[in-house]
């Protein structure tokens, strides 16, 4: 279970592992039941993968304006 920004961290669920802002979309879009994989990142990898989505979505801004 993925709990998002308004879901509450109590009431007996034991938080395991964040997921990177990055990846929330692949979550987002994955199927009911299906499996997911998580891997244990580094912070500085965590950074690094938001700062090439930002990348991205500037690249894209860019090329519709």
């Amino acid at each position: 279970m993925v709990l998002l920004n308004d879901g509450t961290t109590g009431g007996g669920f034991v938080t395991i592992g964040t997921v990177i802002s990055p990846d929330l979309d692949l979550i987002a879009l994955s199927r009911p039941s299906a499996t997911s994989r998580f891997l244990a990142v580094t912070m500085d990898k965590a950074i690094e993968a938001r700062k090439e989505r930002q990348k991205k979505f500037s690249d894209l801004t860019d090329l519709l304006r």
